[in-house]
């Protein structure tokens, strides 16, 4: 498998964790010293940071989360991916953009950084 179609595939498993509202398992996405950077929200740093942060959005109704990339541009070690993302939060529906720098992390590929914004 090449390096973009892993980065869909993980990008499409941190998605199902979130959807299934296991928090750990999306956190486990993300590298030991990530940042997350959500939109009117303080910076998440690290995974336990991560952790209650998704955790909190899921308990918050967050659901049905599907991220599609438009472009991820791959070099030895790190990877950047841009994409759309849709979702709902409880009654309402979610639509934006985001930005991720991936991290080879040993022979696997994890989020080190993530951003996104929302357009509704």
């Amino acid at each position: 498998m090449n390096v973009q179609d892993t980065i869909r595939a993980k990008g499409a498993a941190l998605a199902d964790a979130i959807n299934a509202r296991d928090s750990a398992r999306a956190a486990d996405h993300y590298t030991a010293d990530a940042a997350l950077m959500p939109p009117s929200a303080p910076l998440q740093q690290g995974r336990d940071a991560i952790r209650t942060f998704w955790q909190g959005a899921i308990d918050a109704g967050l659901s049905n989360v599907v991220l599609t990339p438009d472009d991820i541009a791959a070099m030895e070690s790190d990877a950047v991916e841009t994409g759309v993302l849709t979702g709902t939060m409880g009654e309402a529906r979610i639509l934006g953009k985001y930005v991720v720098h991936w991290r080879r992390d040993g022979t696997d590929w994890k989020l080190h950084r993530d951003i996104w914004n929302t357009d509704t």
